[in-house]
């Protein structure tokens, strides 16, 4: 029972990841040359990044989508905890990877 709702999870993060990718292959011909990316930089030109940076977001979220996996298959079948948190931490981060994807797509269409 504990191992399903870890395998959901896991299931929904990877559900979410491939949303992501959907969106960038549906949406991609629309692309303007650059886009807003980078928020946290003054505004202008530094927020700017070319329209393929923007497979930056489903990369890094398999990265930690993966990085998470190999966690959780090294710990012991007692730590289920450590197992679930990771699997939680993997759907959070999915769905606001995902939710970022679809406010910078509205931005700029």
């Amino acid at each position: 029972m504990r191992e399903k709702l870890t395998k959901t999870l896991a299931q929904i993060s990877l559900f979410f990841l491939a949303a992501q990718i959907l969106i960038i292959v549906s949406v991609w011909r629309f692309l303007p040359p650059e886009i807003p990316f980078f928020y946290s930089r003054p505004w202008g030109k530094d927020q700017l990044v070319n329209y393929p940076g923007i497979v930056i977001l489903p990369i890094i979220c398999l990265v930690v989508f993966f990085a998470n996996a190999v966690v959780a298959q090294l710990a012991t079948k007692e730590e289920t905890l450590v197992k679930k948190m990771l699997a939680v931490a993997n759907l959070t981060f999915g769905f606001l990877i995902l939710i970022s994807l679809v406010q910078i797509i509205r931005l700029i269409i």
